[in-house]
């Protein structure tokens, strides 16, 4: 897919990726191109898949959702899609991953309380035959972005 990009679409994508809201306009201005230039990339962008969404920052400790919990699940092998597919659509639950290893599925949710958690594990988490589970706490969140020089 990286061959059906030029040197455009990475600067439109390097400037995304540093503020998703600019407008195409703005983006124009910025690269000396024209507006309907950068409106048909950022089209291809998301056609192609490249550009998926544009979402805001948000500080969900501002908002109450204290604890940032790394969920790391053991499960049989038949009911991994149903746990991921269950996961992916509770909304406390941010990112999902289907791993090798001692872990089969690996995910980060955010709770208010421990006792949200604790109604989580009980309530959705015991509906599947689990046969390991690690929960870590986030003490502190040292980074939360994406750097990748492209």
């Amino acid at each position: 897919m990286a061959e059906t990009l030029d040197e455009l679409d990475y600067d439109i994508l390097r400037i995304l990726a540093k503020n998703c809201n600019k407008s195409a306009r703005e983006i124009a201005k910025e690269l000396n191109k024209s507006p309907t230039t950068i409106v048909l990339r950022l089209r291809k962008l998301r056609h192609l898949g490249i550009v998926r969404s544009c979402k805001a920052e948000i500080d969900y400790a501002k908002i109450g959702y204290d604890l940032i919990v790394i969920l790391q699940l053991a499960v049989e092998y038949r009911e991994v899609d149903k746990v991921v597919q269950t996961l992916r659509q509770m909304p406390q639950v941010r990112q999902v991953f289907v791993t090798v290893g001692t872990y089969n599925i690996f995910a980060i949710a955010m709770f208010r309380t421990l006792r949200e958690l604790n109604s989580f594990i009980l309530n959705t988490l015991s509906k599947f035959n689990v046969r390991d589970m690690s929960i870590s706490i986030v003490a502190m969140v040292v980074k939360d972005e994406v750097n990748i020089e492209f």
